[in-house]
């Protein structure tokens, strides 16, 4: 019995085991936050552990090791000031390999100051996000290899030889609200690096130059402030079609902008240069822009050396005019595109003359003020649902990425990143009239075209681009091209030098937006300056729309800091509204208040310094009916017979009025609510709060 029994148990038992052992599920992997020194005392050591996703979290100290990060990871420290990670080798101090990672919260150094070694070296990995943290004491603070679409934001970058360096085809970067200072030179490109946008820095105390461009296309330099530098500002060499817009240059000891040795198609825009050696100076360059600059007393505001220096334009047609030169001398008596036409218009007389070849048509008497920082849009708009382009022709879909667009005063520029096809099939495109175009090649598959507008005054809104694809056939190396082949008419090589023909072609047609989105408030106006506690008045604030696309936005207006109500209002482009709003006063205290409103801003909106403005009075919450005193007008804290006589003085009185005072019309059919007549009512009132005082 005791056999069958112990039998049963073990068969139950088994049969348990197994049951339990064909439920088991494997546990999903989550991210992890791996902690040095607490799990690893190394930081190598927490990344080798670390899986894609993961959390490398690092204690303040100083660890005295190289990294190399070839995962895809968060890696952060306590602290930027107290977490510090130095090299102290001759190689980078980290390295990333790999995609997708986020660096934040440290001190790298690299206390070997000798050749090509890097605090940070990014090779051949893209969407990096390398913020908040201090570079120091190495030969480059961060170096960019191969590397695409990475972020570089609100980093100190001291004491090194090169701050930033772009090398080796790095395209799509932004480098944005760093600090770079006292290095030999602040931010440098070569090796064919485009698409980038370098904004908003502080460029400041550096041995050398600010920004130096070298063999590089297609890049923004745009709102930076450039000051106390050694040698020039923004140093372009053997460079085209970048646009160097709204910075601040002050002081840099041997010039603002130098365009040296075939630097073509530039655009030198609504910058302010003050106080260099040289103002801009151009050493064999042509058909560059330059307008809408100031040139503020430098030592020599245009210099123009040795080389073929021919048609630069430094003016827009009249009347947008060109630069505002400190030192011009001319008046401004005429007016029209040939000045002469009485009556003054903002523009010189005569011309601001360089050379013989280098004339400013139009130079301003007033300096231009600068203009909102548009930035890169992030946003793709196209015919259809999708952002996919079958092909009939090659019976293939070909990818459209993405769609950036940045849009200055006088041009639209436009990058497509599209999906392409294999080794064996290469593709170029053109363009509809007025869109001129390069394109940029990246590795295998992609292809970047930049495009600008080239009709005049730049499109907004939606605009419609025609993109031709043409079938090139035959095997493409990497190598054998240039990168700023012209889309239209190019020619193309194989491996074996030999052109590549065209084939066949077919058209798409695609929907792009241009533009900015800005809106604004111009004034607000209180219906009253006075009013009785707890009582009720209007204020009306006129809001505009300044960009160029239909906006729905939030308006609030506000009493010091108090909220008093939020309105939703719809504007057409280049259009304004007054917008009305109701205040009951109850629950303020008595006395002053400041009445301002804020225009929340609208999507990708970065001109933001006026959405809010102030009434240019203050409203005063007192005694109610108190709307006069020994100064006529004027309160004095009691309601009695002098605010009843004044009332009487106003009798009758509407808005449309000579003697209209707003203040006198303290309530109407609804109490406390003013109904734009003093009358009865008004009187009435104030007999009910007869003799009131301030407590």
């Amino acid at each position: 019995m005791k056999g069958i029994v112990s039998g049963m148990l073990l068969m139950l038992l088994l049969t348990a085991m197994f049951s339990t052992a064909f439920n088991i599920k494997p546990v999903e992997s989550q991210p992890r936050t791996i902690i040095v020194p607490d799990d690893y005392l190394t930081i190598q050591e927490a990344i080798n552990a670390a899986s894609d996703g993961d959390t490398v979290y690092v204690r303040a100290g100083t660890y005295y090791e190289s990294l190399i990060i070839n995962k895809s990871i968060f890696l952060v420290g306590e602290n930027k000031e107290t977490t510090i990670i130095s090299g102290n080798v001759s190689e980078a101090t980290v390295l990333v390999t790999e995609d997708d990672v986020d660096i934040c919260g440290f001190t790298i150094r690299n206390n070997m100051y000798g050749w090509r070694n890097e605090s940070i070296l990014v090779n051949d990995a893209n969407t990096l996000h390398i913020h908040d943290n201090v570079f120091a004491d190495s030969f480059i603070g961060i170096l960019l290899q191969a590397s695409n679409n990475t972020i570089i934001e609100n980093n100190l970058i001291i004491n090194c030889c090169y701050g930033i360096m772009f090398s080796i085809y790095s395209f799509k970067c932004s480098v944005s609200n760093n600090k770079l200072m006292q290095n030999h030179n602040g931010i440098y490109f070569s090796s064919d690096s485009g698409g980038n946008v370098i904004s908003q820095n502080i460029i400041i105390e550096n041995y050398g130059h600010g920004i130096w461009i070298s063999n590089s296309t297609n890049n923004l330099i745009v709102n930076n402030s450039i000051s106390n530098n050694d040698d020039v500002g923004i140093y372009i060499v053997h460079s085209s079609n970048n646009t160097i817009f709204n910075n601040s240059i002050y002081r840099s000891l041997k010039g603002g902008i130098f365009l040296h040795e075939g630097c073509i198609k530039n655009e030198i825009i609504n910058n302010t240069i003050t106080e260099c050696l040289y103002g801009l100076k151009l050493i064999n360059s042509t058909n560059n822009k330059i307008f809408h600059n100031n040139f503020l007393s430098n030592f020599v505001q245009a210099n123009l050396l040795e080389g073929v220096n021919l048609d630069n334009l430094w003016n827009l047609d009249y009347p947008s005019g060109g630069n505002y030169w400190s030192d011009y001398v001319g008046i401004d008596l005429y007016s029209g595109p040939y000045q002469n036409i009485s009556g003054s218009d903002g523009i010189g007389d005569t011309p601001y003359v360089i050379d013989v070849d280098n004339v400013d048509w139009y130079p301003l008497m007033n300096p231009w003020p600068p203009l909102p920082y548009v930035g890169w849009k992030q946003t793709s708009y196209f015919f259809g649902s999708d952002k996919n382009w079958t092909s009939t022709l090659i019976e293939k879909e070909i990818q459209i990425k993405e769609l950036d667009v940045v849009w200055s005063l006088s041009h639209a520029k436009i990058t497509v990143n599209l999906e392409l096809g294999s080794w064996e099939e290469f593709y170029t495109f053109m363009l509809a009239p007025n869109w001129v175009g390069y394109a940029v090649w990246d590795y295998i598959n992609t292809v970047y075209i930049d495009v600008t507008w080239d009709g005049g005054a730049p499109p907004s809104g939606n605009v419609s681009v025609l993109f031709i694809i043409l079938i090139i056939n035959g095997p493409m190396h990497v190598g054998t091209y240039t990168n700023k082949d012209t889309i239209v008419n190019a020619e193309f090589t194989g491996e074996n030098g030999k052109p590549i023909p065209t084939g066949q072609s077919e058209t798409c047609i695609q929907t792009i937006e241009i533009g900015v989105h800005d809106v604004a408030i111009n004034n607000i106006t209180p219906a009253k300056t006075v009013i009785g506690q707890s009582y009720t008045t209007n204020m009306n604030a006129t809001v505009a729309n300044q960009g160029n696309f239909t906006e729905t936005l939030n308006v609030t207006l506000y009493a010091n800091t108090t909220p008093i109500e939020t309105k939703q209002v719809t504007l057409t482009n280049g259009t304004s509204t007054t917008v009305t709003f109701t205040w009951n006063t109850t629950g303020f205290g008595k006395g002053n208040y400041t009445i301002w409103a804020y225009a929340w801003p609208v999507q990708s909106e970065t001109d933001i310094a006026d959405n809010n403005v102030s009434a240019t009075i203050s409203v005063y919450i007192g005694v109610p009916c108190d709307v006069s005193g020994p100064i006529l007008g004027v309160p004095d804290g009691v309601c009695n017979m002098r605010d009843i006589g004044y009332m009487c003085s106003k009798f009758g009185t509407t808005p449309t009025s000579p003697n209209w005072d707003p203040n006198a019309d303290v309530t109407g059919p609804i109490l406390k609510v003013p109904d734009n007549i003093v009358n009865m009512r008004d009187i009435g009132e104030a007999c009910r709060n007869f003799l009131k005082t301030d407590p």
